[in-house]
Parts: C-alpha cells; structure tokens; sequence
C-alpha cells in the first residue's frame, strides 16, 4: 500500500516539473513598489538602469515614446545610467509598483512638472521577492528607506493563508470521510497524509510560475490534484469502507464509492479555498495601503 502511495506521488511530482520545464520564464518572480511622499502636483516617475535586458528596454529603444518619457530620459546621470521605457504620471502622494521583472539595480527617477526639476536617488537594489521602498522629498532632498515591515507582513499573510487553506482542505476532507463511511484511523491517516502531500506540491507549483500562467493552470492543476488522490483512494481506501469490512457491498462498489468521495471532498475544498484565496488577496491589499501611514511614523525611527 505504502509503495503505491509513492508511486503514485512521485508520478504526479515528475508529471508537474516536467511540465514546469516548458517555458523559460519560470521560477519566482520579483515585484517592486515604490511609495512616495512629500511631494505634491504632477510629477514623472522614471528608474535609470544600467542595463536594459531583464529590466525593460531603455526610453531610447522604445517605439512608442512619449512626451512624459522623453522628459525623464533628458536627464543626464553621472553614473552613466539609463532611463527605462517603463514610467509614472502621479499626482501627490502615491504608490508605484513594477510587478513583473523589474530592474535588480536602479536609482528612482522624479521630475517634477511644477518645478521643472529632477530628483535622484542612490542606487537601489531588489533585496526580496516583493521590495518596498520608502520615497521622501523634503527641502529639495531625496531620501530612500527600504520597505523591510511590508515585505515581512506580506509574507507572513501568505503563509497564514496556506496554513489556513490546508487546514480547511483537511477538516473537510475528514469529516466527509467520516460521512463515507470511512471512520478507521488507518483511512483517516490516508487522506491526511495525502492531502498535505498534494497541497504542498500543488502550492509550490503555483508559486513558481508566473502569475499568467496561474490565472490559467489553477485549475487544471487542481483538476490534476483531484485525479492523483482519487488514484490513491481508489487502491488504498477502499479497504478500510466499513461495508467492505462487513462484506456489505462488493470491492467494484466501494471503488466506486472512493471516487465519488474525492470528486466531493475536492469540489468543496476549491471552492472554499478559492474564496479563502480571494480573502487572502483583500487582506494583502488593505494591508499594504494600510502600511503607508505607520510607515510615515517609522520614517523617522
């Protein structure tokens, strides 16, 4: 029973990075924000890179460039840097995100249209997966801090929601189980033992790719997460069906029944970990808008 498992799963482990292997542009994926303060009016938002290839194109390669871009690429850096052809128009306060593929170094860009002058900060570098900066002008000076609170939470709130959806998975699983006439501890340690199996797996799937390919692999992936442990259920758990046991119903039957278990147990658990997800997301939202006030009290800690 044990040798199945495994096989079963390392199947579905070799199907899944087999498939990841496809395209290039895999792996986790970088996101910048950029939140500024201490200014007011229009201005441009601009980042100088010295390399335009994984960073966007430079202003001058671009096809399309317009009057807001060519303002930001007059300025001249001392450092020889570029500015990219990706930009800003913002008035006040705000916040800037980049959230695929953004230059690794860099230094802020800002034009004040009111002024007509420029604001430049030191070189940044991306230090996580999702880099906040801090922007502040103030008596014609730029001052840069890095993001370390909103990168911590954001990662706190994503493993939260995983523990949480596992745990659902899990509790509602069990209790159909239960319902299905698969009471055993034995059984129980089935389901449970796979399920986090197969959620771990299918949740470092997801976070490996890109957030295009998710929009639409979700759910064929939980489709492919469905097939894997009704496989497994179908040659391990029927065993431990009570009117097996009893000699009640026939194997075919109880096989049966197994399949209709999972296909129940996984359409709830998607759709409420799918809710649970859309909740993550909100809470994600909030949290980062509700940050850029006790941002400003830490500016000066």
């Amino acid at each position: 029973m044990k040798k199945r498992i495994i096989f079963f799963i390392l199947l579905f482990t070799i199907i899944s990075t087999g498939s990841i292997t496809v395209w290039a542009d895999m792996g986790p994926k970088e996101s910048l924000y950029i939140e500024i303060t201490g200014i007011e009016g229009e201005y441009y938002v601009g980042l100088l890179s010295a390399f335009g290839v994984g960073g966007g194109e430079f202003a001058t390669d671009s096809k399309l460039c317009s009057e807001e871009l060519k303002v930001l690429n007059q300025y001249q850096d001392k450092d020889g840097y570029s500015c990219l052809s990706k930009y800003w128009t913002v008035e006040g306060e705000t916040r800037c995100e980049w959230s695929y593929r953004p230059p690794k170094e860099f230094k802020i860009l800002i034009y004040d249209v009111e002024k007509e002058c420029y604001y430049v900060s030191e070189k940044c570098e991306l230090y996580s997966l999702d880099s906040s900066f801090y922007v502040d002008i103030e008596d014609g000076e730029i001052t840069v801090k890095k993001g370390l609170l909103l990168v911590s939470l954001r990662t706190l709130v994503r493993i939260i929601e995983f523990i949480i959806r596992l745990l659902i998975t899990l509790s509602i699983e069990v209790k159909i189980a239960k319902e299905a006439l698969y009471k055993s501890k034995e059984g129980l340690q089935i389901i449970t033992r796979t399920n986090i199996v197969t959620q771990i797996l299918l949740n470092i799937i997801l976070f490996v790719l890109p957030i295009f390919y998710v929009m639409f692999l979700y759910i064929p992936l939980e489709i492919i997460v469905f097939l894997v442990e009704a496989i497994i259920y179908v040659f391990t758990l029927y065993k431990y069906d009570e009117n097996y046991i009893n000699g009640k119903d026939k194997k075919w039957i109880c096989k049966l029944r197994v399949f209709k278990y999972a296909f129940v147990a996984n359409a709830t658990s998607f759709i409420l970990g799918a809710i649970i997800h859309f909740i993550g997301y909100l809470f994600d939202v909030m949290l980062t808008d509700g940050l850029r006030g006790v941002a400003q009290v830490l500016w000066y800690l």
